[in-house]
């Protein structure tokens, strides 16, 4: 099924990229979520306010290195680089831009905390490593979602 869809692409001329680990891939793609979205909603911000230095991104990495130390346990090898790498496409996001947790809570929807940081916690939990960031951004996002009934 893979050939028939990258065949289709090259046809089409559509740009696309094949990974040659999906799960890092992946890994990766869950690491900027579970900063960004979170940081962006219990800070009260747009991208503006995780771009320029200060408590909101601090928060943000610091649950993004959270996120590369669990998924080293898991087999799957993040690193600093990888942070540093996603910081620099985070930096370039249109500054008034909102991520979709930030638009849930405004919205009053119920949010992907439990995708982030409860996953996060739960397998940091099993391998013995320390979550304490989404442990916080866990908490206060929890607290926010019970204001909205």
């Amino acid at each position: 099924l893979l050939k028939k869809v990258t065949d289709l692409f090259d046809e089409t001329g559509l740009p696309y990229t094949r990974e040659a680990d999906i799960l890092r891939r992946l890994w990766c793609k869950w690491m900027i979520n579970v900063g960004v979205n979170q940081a962006c909603a219990v800070y009260d911000c747009c991208f503006s306010g995780i771009h320029a230095p200060g408590e909101a991104r601090e928060a943000m990495i610091a649950a993004m290195r959270e996120v590369a130390a669990v998924g080293r346990a898991e087999g799957v090898g993040l690193t600093e680089e990888d942070v540093a790498y996603w910081l620099d496409i985070i930096d370039h996001l249109n500054p008034e831009g909102l991520p979709s947790l930030r638009q849930d809570v405004l919205a009053r929807r119920p949010t992907e905390v439990e995708l982030f940081s409860g996953t996060i916690n739960r397998l940091g939990a099993a391998h013995g490593i320390p979550t304490p960031q989404n442990e916080r951004f866990y908490a206060a996002i929890k607290e926010l979602e019970s204001s909205f009934s």
